[in-house]
């Protein structure tokens, strides 16, 4: 026993009313009577159902189109013990009940009539319901109406029906997600036949194509592959309708029968990016320009508000060589949790401000990222770079070379061992005897010392400008350049060169050797 309305059972509360209203009774017998009526209205509108085991079932069948209603007229003479009941825009025969919805056209038709189907099995009565149709809807509205049936216990089964009435299309499968921007690919699984029967095709069409408005996607199909691979590109978010149909076409129609297939695809938006940057200039809106329609980047201020708030709503978070005091504390921990506990993405993007050299060390964010943030070169700073720059030219001949060498050594020796050397000599050419490398290697330094001679010509300004170009690759705290030359050089442009290096925070020193009067170019 179960009641359709137990809502109606509220009002046995007002049944002792019966013994006092209009006026108090003195007939026993009038007030029982009395009672006993009200009761039995009040039984009546909850409306008891007596349900037992040998209970009629109620399987109700959808289909919106002929094809698919011969499909569920068969399926229905196989339950002779049950009450059928058939859902269609179409009035038919060959059911014990028919629903006709109207409006075949609406985008809503499945939604709607599931509705019918709940309404057409009486509550409490075994039943199920058989989609004989895609079982694809074009809304979202279809949810409720499924819930009812399963909160029932009313099982919902969907019939095998081939999307083409002549079963050339089995079935398509997505492969993956469509996503704006992303390639989406649909394998549209087909039927192996002989070929051409009579003018009509029984194998697979020659080519099949995908229609949404315009050709979206089109393939050869191969005999010996009962299968066809689409692939196309969404291009905005929401449910996209499909029309597979056999090719080749001029607009969407099928030359060679109408045998189609309707999808009906949900596409998720792009993927939703903050982009935090501060030094590239229009960083977001070349990163933007780079990764395409699949990543929607935006930006926003993180200065005051609820962090939570601000990175509600997006799937991904793009931290561009940004330092750490221009990202709230807050803000941080809030971005900690999304990743760790919401699935958020997190890309760090490395520069100057970044990591340990925009003192990311030890901020909330810093037990997220796998690398480590410590910076190290600050406690080791190569504070001096030194470029000794000699002149092996043949005026240095006899003990002047040597005498350059040893101010050499003197120079490289006040250095410490983390600060850098190079050196560049000049005999009318000019090379590199010890490229810039790390003070300790004394050993090569020394060997580089041992191998200059002299001879040749005197020619410094490309020797200065080598030592110039080198300086620049290198980032320490002091930049100096030591020239070691008889002064029997050249007159070049050396003011402009020198100035350059000035400018760029590097200090120029010369020694003469020998023992003439400083020339002028000293």
């Amino acid at each position: 026993m179960t009641l359709l309305a137990p809502h109606w059972l509220w009002l046995l509360l007002a049944i002792p009313l019966v013994w006092f209203v209009p006026s108090r009774l003195t007939d026993v017998r009038h007030g029982v009577l009395r009672s006993l009526v009200f009761l039995f209205l009040i039984l009546g509108m909850a409306q008891p159902v007596a349900v037992g085991d040998n209970a009629t079932p109620h399987v109700v069948f959808i289909a919106t189109d002929a094809n698919r209603i011969e499909i569920a007229r068969g399926l229905a003479a196989n339950r002779p013990d049950a009450h059928t009941v058939l859902v269609t825009p179409e009035a038919v025969a060959g059911f014990d009940e028919v629903v006709e919805l109207d409006d075949a056209g609406s985008t809503a038709l499945i939604d709607r009539a599931l509705d019918a189907a709940a309404r057409s099995i009486p509550e409490g009565a075994p039943g199920a319901v058989v989609l004989c149709t895609p079982g694809q809807s074009q809304t979202e509205t279809y949810g409720p109406a499924l819930q009812s049936l399963t909160s029932r216990g009313i099982p919902v089964h969907r019939t095998p029906v081939g999307y083409w009435p002549t079963a050339v299309c089995m079935g398509v499968d997505v492969l993956e997600p469509l996503r704006v921007g992303r390639t989406a690919r649909l394998r549209v699984r087909l039927r192996e036949f002989d070929g051409f029967d009579g003018g009509v095709l029984n194998g697979p069409p020659p080519s099949l194509e995908a229609w949404s408005g315009r050709l979206i996607a089109t393939v050869n199909v191969s005999m010996s592959d009962p299968s066809a691979l689409l692939t196309f590109e969404p291009e905005k978010a929401g449910f996209l309708p499909v029309q597979l149909v056999r090719g080749p076409t001029a607009d969407g129609t099928d030359p060679l029968g109408g045998d189609y297939a309707d999808l009906v695809l949900p596409v998720q938006a792009p993927v939703r990016a903050l982009y935090l940057g501060e030094r590239m200039v229009e960083g977001g809106n070349r990163l933007s320009a780079l990764v395409g329609q699949g990543v929607s980047l935006e930006t926003r201020a993180l200065d005051g508000g609820n962090p939570k708030d601000v990175l509600d709503g997006f799937d991904l978070v793009v931290l561009d060589d940004r330092p750490a005091d221009t990202i709230p504390e807050a803000f941080q921990k809030e971005l900690v949790s999304a990743v760790r506990d919401r699935g958020m993405g997190l890309v760090a993007a490395g520069g100057r401000a970044a990591f340990g050299a925009g003192g990311w060390h030890k901020s909330p964010l810093a037990s997220l990222l796998p690398v480590e943030f410590l910076h190290r070169e600050e406690k080791r700073d190569p504070s001096t770079t030194l470029v000794v720059i000699i002149d092996t030219s043949g005026s240095m001949g006899g003990g002047r070379v040597q005498l350059a060498k040893e101010v050499a050594r003197l120079a490289i020796r006040r250095l410490l061992p983390h600060d850098k050397v190079g050196i560049v000599e000049f005999y009318g050419a000019k090379r590199w005897a010890a490229p810039i490398q790390p003070a300790s290697n004394s050993i090569e330094i020394e060997r580089a010392l041992n191998r200059l001679n002299a001879g040749g010509g005197t020619v410094i300004l490309p020797a200065i400008e080598e030592a110039f170009y080198g300086l620049q690759n290198v980032q320490t705290r002091y930049k100096h350049v030591l020239v070691l030359t008889d002064g029997g050089v050249e007159r070049g442009a050396f003011e402009p060169l020198l100035r350059k290096m000035a400018d760029k925070g590097m200090n120029v020193s010369t020694v003469l050797i020998g023992r003439q009067a400083h020339s002028e170019f000293l």
